[in-house]
């Protein structure tokens, strides 16, 4: 769990990050939220604008892209989906195929509450996160929570309840 002031670099550091795992591996899959999906829309760009950067591939030099019909699917066979509470995770899963993978896929949540006015859509995260999100997890499978504290309610607070904190 990472919380931040808005305007703090958050979501620049979580794109970082989905990106680099992908460099580490390129068949795992990500799925990216956040509180609407254009937002998650640009997240994902951002994320795919990083590893087409010529620096990206100097980093790591066996990265072979996207594949060319199917924007979420890269070459080596990961995926990254971007999605948005309400939206359908059917079909999709963050982690590796591999169990014996040496990076795991992540279920990144990056600011899942525009402002502190959105209690109606704090009160349906615990249902959110507990039966769609967080089951869609596979082998080698983070789980990374980024985002303004808005609310004692919100999913800092509901992973902090369910799964405690660790050291």
């Amino acid at each position: 769990i990472l919380s931040c002031a808005p305007r703090s670099g958050k979501s620049l550091l979580a794109q970082h990050f989905a990106a680099w795992l992908y460099g580490r591996n390129q068949k795992i899959s990500n799925i990216i939220s956040s509180y609407g999906k254009d937002l998650s829309g640009v997240f994902e760009r951002g994320i795919k604008r990083i590893m087409k950067n010529p620096v990206f591939t100097e980093v790591f030099p066996d990265f072979l892209g996207f594949d060319g019909k199917i924007s979420q699917t890269l070459t080596g066979g990961g995926i990254l989906h971007a999605t948005s509470p309400g939206a359908s995770l059917t079909g999709f899963a963050a982690g590796s195929l591999e169990a014996s993978a040496t990076s795991p896929g992540a279920m990144l949540v990056d600011d899942i509450l525009k402002n502190g006015s959105q209690v109606a859509a704090a009160k349906a995260l615990p249902g959110w996160w507990g039966e769609e999100a967080s089951t869609r997890k596979t082998n080698q499978w983070i789980q990374c929570v980024i985002g303004t504290r808005w609310l004692m309610h919100d999913l800092h607070g509901i992973v902090l309840q369910n799964d405690g904190i660790y050291d």
